[in-house]
């Protein structure tokens, strides 16, 4: 008998790249099912990339004398030698269509009459957004999946594979309120469950998106892509997470444990004073120059988070995983049966990612894993005996607050910070909590063995 789950792909996560996918996968008449351990479409750092910045940027070469070709020059330029072959060409060869595409998917509308220069660029690439709706930033998308058929499950975390010889077939989940774990078979699995970025007590990412594509990926026994390979940003402390733009924080003056102190005018430069800062355990301040708190949007809370006058604590904050499940061109991995897109996959970028390409980036190759998936579904075979993979559970209340003093540390490069996990951490049984405490420590020994880059 044919197994159930043959005609089943599971996606975990339900950002732009895991509904980008799940809906391209149902009008190829795929049954479909997202799961998400928030809220669907509000849980991942595609939502939260609306809130925590004054605008959305939709990077692509829009002017007349760029192209895919330069494009994909500057991909490689920042790369630095880390990235995959082939992915930033993808990325560029697709950039134009899919921008415009994405964005009257997302009912974005450009508040600028033209693109701006971003940091460190020849030409300028960077659209400024705001959604024409209300509401959440995902919530066309969600529609739109709902409408093709896609089943959106909240609150299920994704804790483990199942595995029949080396194919993945299926995940194990945890549901919010249940300790039991739950075995959903699958033909292919896809990560679209983001990066590492909430793992950081200081992150634009949200608490959900903590590695769990790290883990995911190494459970499958998956080839994972510099792991380590990060990128952080100066983020406001109080309240945690807001990026106030490149160009309004490079002008700021900044102080260091009450000292003011100069830097190159990059971000780059501020934030190797941070880093420096930090090390020292001394606390870091900004106070921004008049002219430029006009340059963000009315609409952005910029009074509530940094008043006029007032000094704003800032760290050095994650921002976005870079490295994560290796990809070929179509988002396949090394594991058959298991597929990654957007932040949950590395190697499209390298060492210094280029701004506004997010979305983009989650967009596209959403859209080419499902591309993909329909074109090996006839290696989708019954497994025979299949096996799971899952995650230990830890104590939440003993590895979280240990996490909030360590990752901070780790991620300014100290080198006198320690990795030793606490021996009592580990739980004699798993609910939600515990689970998504597992995913964070996993992920941090995952990135910390691979090493910063």
């Amino acid at each position: 008998m044919r197994d159930a789950g043959l005609s089943r792909i599971v996606v975990v996560g339900s950002g732009i790249a895991g509904l980008s996918c799940a809906r391209a996968l149902a009008k190829s008449g795929f049954e479909v099912e997202v799961v998400s351990p928030g809220s669907p479409g509000r849980d991942g750092a595609s939502h939260r990339l609306h809130g925590m910045a004054p605008f959305i940027l939709v990077a692509a070469p829009w002017l007349k004398g760029d192209s895919p070709e330069r494009f994909a020059a500057e991909l490689d330029r920042r790369g630095d030698g880390l990235r995959r072959p082939g992915l930033a060409e993808v990325l560029a060869d697709e950039a134009h269509a899919a921008s415009r595409e994405l964005m009257a998917w997302l009912d974005l509308r450009p508040i600028a009459a033209e693109p701006v220069r971003l940091p460190g660029e020849d030409f300028r690439r960077g659209m400024p957004c705001m959604p024409a709706h209300r509401g959440a930033l995902m919530q066309p998308a969600l529609a739109s999946c709902e409408a093709a058929g896609v089943r959106l499950q909240g609150r299920t975390l994704a804790i483990g594979l199942r595995r029949g010889g080396e194919r993945v077939t299926g995940v194990v989940v945890v549901r919010a309120g249940s300790r039991e774990p739950e075995s959903i078979p699958a033909a292919a699995v896809v990560l679209a469950c983001g990066g590492p970025a909430g793992a950081f007590p200081v992150a634009t990412g949200p608490r959900w998106c903590r590695g769990a594509n790290l883990v995911l990926g190494e459970l499958a026994g998956a080839l994972l892509h510099h792991a380590g390979l990060l990128q952080a940003l100066p983020l406001t402390l109080r309240p945690r997470g807001f990026f106030l733009t490149s160009k309004v924080l490079v002008a700021a003056r900044l102080s260091v444990d009450g000292r003011q102190v100069g830097h190159d005018g990059t971000l780059a430069g501020m934030l190797a004073v941070m880093r420096e800062a930090a090390r020292s355990s001394l606390g870091v301040t900004a106070d921004l120059d008049p002219a430029t708190r006009e340059l963000l949007p009315p609409a952005f809370p910029l009074d509530a988070i940094a008043p006029a006058g007032r000094s704003i604590p800032l760290a050095v904050g994650c921002h976005h995983g870079i490295g994560g499940v290796a990809i070929d061109s179509w988002g396949r991995t090394s594991a058959p049966g298991l597929y990654a897109c957007g932040e949950a996959a590395g190697g499209v970028q390298g060492r210094r990612r280029m701004m506004g390409t997010g979305l983009l980036e989650g967009f596209v190759f959403g859209q080419r894993v499902a591309t993909a998936i329909a074109r090996d579904r006839q290696k989708a075979q019954d497994s025979g005996t299949t096996a799971s993979a899952v995650l230990v559970p830890r104590r939440a209340p003993v590895i979280e607050p240990w996490l909030d003093r360590v990752t901070p540390r780790w991620l300014v490069d100290d080198p006198k910070v320690r990795l030793d996990v606490p021996v009592e951490s580990v739980a004699p049984s798993g609910g939600f909590d515990e689970y998504l405490a597992a995913i964070r420590m996993r992920a941090v020994e995952i990135m910390a063995a691979a090493g910063r880059k």
